[in-house]
């Protein structure tokens, strides 16, 4: 399951109606380091035959094979990461206190 709050979601909607290609959508990529940690990135892509599509409320993530395992439980969100500066925020679920996201579409829990 990935989790898109509602603050990634209104960002990437805005991201996608400023594109000029309807055929574009959201892409999450995710490759382990070498030292065990995980990194991840977004952004708009077109979609390839061997992606798995994830519908999301009305985005639509695409993962390509490699990332899909180490996507899995990835909460995607967007917030103040110094004053004055946002960015995209990345997590993993299970590494929330007491947290275990519930429901389905963006912003309102997981999306599968």
């Amino acid at each position: 399951m990935i989790t898109v709050t509602e603050a990634a979601a209104e960002r990437i909607r805005a991201a996608l109606a400023a594109s000029d290609d309807p055929e574009l959508a959201l892409r999450a990529a995710a490759r382990r380091g070498d030292d065990g940690s995980i990194e991840y990135a977004i952004g708009l892509d077109e979609r390839r035959e061997r992606d798995t599509e994830i519908a999301c409320g009305d985005i639509t993530l695409l993962v390509s094979p490699p990332s899909l395992e180490l996507v899995a439980d990835l909460v995607i969100d967007f917030g103040e990461v110094e004053p004055g500066q946002s960015a995209f925020l990345f997590y993993r679920a299970a590494d929330l206190p007491g947290a275990a996201p519930t429901g389905c579409g963006c912003g309102k829990g997981g999306c599968t």
